[in-house]
């Protein structure tokens, strides 16, 4: 399964899109900042980027052309509510983004551009839900309420003892 890299500052950014995301048809890692990327980046197999534009330190133009020289297999998305029509121009010339979003974006549209930039189609996707449900249903039938899962207002599992 591929991964996507999340990189925002911003906290309840980067829980949200764990939150939207978990059921797609590839991993979600998350990154707090371009340093933290930067490390993910070195120890993880990782298809898409999707970072913020303006965080404290370094900007996701600052990730998106490291990332280029870098991983050049990696496509980049970039997501931002401060982003000017030259920061744009540049990230499109300079980074080789494959999509830019303007925060807030709807959710389905990025999924469907990350999908786009994994090379996964509808079929695929659909296809591995139905994958997925087959397997939860073995598990439920062998551990009955072994897929009982209890959230918390945030979506965090809650684990008893």
């Amino acid at each position: 399964m591929k991964t996507v890299l999340f990189v925002d500052d911003e906290e309840h950014i980067l829980q949200a899109f764990q939150r939207a995301f978990r059921n797609e048809p590839f991993r979600v890692k998350i990154a707090a900042g371009v340093e933290q990327a930067r490390e993910i980046l070195a120890n993880h197999d990782i298809s898409v980027i999707i970072s913020d534009y303006l965080m404290p330190g370094k900007t996701g133009i600052d990730l998106f052309a490291r990332s280029l020289q870098e991983f050049p297999q990696i496509k980049r998305i970039m997501v931002s509510g401060h982003a000017g029509k030259e920061v744009v121009v540049n990230a499109l010339n300079n980074c080789d983004i494959f999509r830019f979003f303007e925060k807030p974006c709807d959710e389905r549209e990025l999924a469907l551009a990350i999908r786009f930039a994994l090379g996964i189609s509808d079929q695929d996707a659909e296809q591995q839900t139905k994958i997925r449900s087959l397997i939860l249903e073995e598990l439920e039938r062998e551990e009955p309420g072994i897929s009982e899962i209890e959230r918390d207002s945030d979506g965090t599992i809650i684990v008893r003892d």
